[in-house]
């Protein structure tokens, strides 16, 4: 998997793990290669503001928003940070046909950006 930012890491340390196995069905039914950006805020143990946009749609786009927006707020964490901090992250489906990238990639490909406050 892509290195997601190393804050958003500790503060939710099984992200690598959660998303994908959140994420399995909505994989069944995305395109390869389909693309959601999805940006929210961490405060504590709290995800909130959550929101996805699909920057490569395809058919499914509707569900798969819907989706990685659930498994975004179903994350377990817990933030040091003494303010709310705002991250973004790509979430990309992976052809699972592609024995060796879906192997390495555990079928999401998540990467994340620090937006600051």
């Amino acid at each position: 998997m892509a290195q997601a930012n190393t804050a958003l890491v500790a503060a939710c340390p099984g992200l690598h793990d959660q998303l994908p196995d959140a994420l399995v069905r909505a994989h069944q039914r995305a395109s390869a290669g389909q693309w959601v950006q999805v940006a929210f805020t961490l405060d504590g143990a709290r995800v909130t503001d959550v929101a996805a946009t699909d920057v490569a749609p395809s058919a499914g786009a509707p569900h798969t928003q819907r989706a990685v927006r659930w498994a975004v707020q179903a994350l377990e964490c817990n933030a040091t940070a003494s303010a709310p901090h705002r991250y973004t992250l790509d979430v990309r489906f992976v052809d699972p046909s592609d024995t060796a990238r879906t192997q390495a990639l555990a079928l999401v490909d998540v990467t994340a950006v620090d937006a600051g406050q």
